[in-house]
Order: C-alpha cells, then sequence, then structure tokens
C-alpha cells in the first residue's frame, strides 16, 4: 500500500511541470464576442471565470458545468449547452482591457476598458453595476484591489497616471 501511494505522489507531483506537446487544456473559451482581453478567476470560488471581450461584455462561466476532466473543450455559446455564460454584463461601450475579483468579498469585481472607465460590479444582484469611475482620459489597462482596505482599488492608464481611490 506505501509502495502505490508512494507511486501515486510521485506520478501527480512530477518536479518537471509538463511543456509544449506534453501539456494539455483542459478549458478553452473562444468565439466570445471577438477577442478575450482580460480574465480572472475568483479567488472564493475557484469554479468562477470572468472574460473580458473586445465587444465590452463581460461573460462569466462556471467550470462546474463542463465535460469529464480527461476530455479538453473549447467554451461557444451554443444554447441549451454547459458552454453559455451563466451571466453577460453589459459592461463598457469599447473593450475590457482587466478584471479582478475582490480578494475578500465573492461577488465584487472590478473591470476597466478602452472606454477610459472604471466599474464595480457586485454579481449578487439583480442590477450588478454599483458604480462607475471617469478619473482617467485615456485607456485605462490595469485595476487591483488593495489587499488592506475593502474600499480601495488602483488603476492604471495610458495617460501616464496610477490612481488609487477609496470609495
Amino acid at each position: 500500500l506505501r509502495e502505490k501511494a508512494k507511486s501515486l505522489a510521485s506520478d501527480s507531483l512530477s518536479a518537471t511541470p509538463p511543456t509544449g506537446e506534453q501539456a494539455k487544456a483542459a478549458v478553452r473559451i473562444s468565439s466570445l464576442g471577438g477577442e478575450i482581453l482580460a480574465m480572472a478567476q475568483n479567488p472564493h470560488r475557484a469554479h468562477q471565470v470572468a472574460v473580458g471581450c473586445v465587444d465590452g461584455k463581460i461573460r462569466t462561466f462556471d467550470l462546474r458545468r463542463t465535460p469529464a476532466e480527461s476530455q479538453p473543450f473549447t467554451i461557444k455559446p451554443t444554447p441549451g449547452s454547459f458552454t453559455v455564460p451563466t451571466s453577460v454584463l453589459n459592461a463598457h461601450d469599447l473593450g475590457v482591457r482587466g478584471l479582478e475579483f475582490h480578494p475578500r468579498q465573492a461577488d465584487r469585481l472590478l473591470s476597466c476598458s478602452y472606454d477610459m472607465t472604471v466599474a464595480l460590479w457586485d454579481l449578487n444582484l439583480e442590477q450588478p453595476q454599483t458604480q462607475r469611475f471617469h478619473h482617467h482620459s485615456e485607456f485605462v489597462y490595469g485595476v487591483t484591489w488593495c489587499p488592506f482596505k475593502q474600499r480601495r482599488f488602483a488603476s492604471c492608464s495610458w495617460d501616464g497616471k496610477l490612481t488609487i481611490l477609496d470609495f
């Protein structure tokens, strides 16, 4: 029994990660309103993934609704299938460039866009957008939450500014 356990442990915890042809995609997300510009995985719900697309929409997916682990699949919006997004948010006027889930609040999500705005979302609400921030004068390409203050985030933009906001 010990030898079998040792063998299983060494097989699953190989010292060298797979590369090139050895690596297999478990999930592929594509064909969702054009290019995907951003993605984030919820740290509180590992099965929840959000993607930001060039069409200005945020789409969320539940990875528990996927086929068997041994079968890689491509998420394409097909009515009635597991590949349909769990939600589609009309988030921005231009492409969604950055996404980040809150480190402490499972339903909070930040997004930023080429439309020069940052949006705050509460995915638990029927109308999920709670606030929109217009503090940049160029494309916003990055957002991150402050790990110490729940109501603080930072954003960066092509206007050359890093802005830290309390809301």
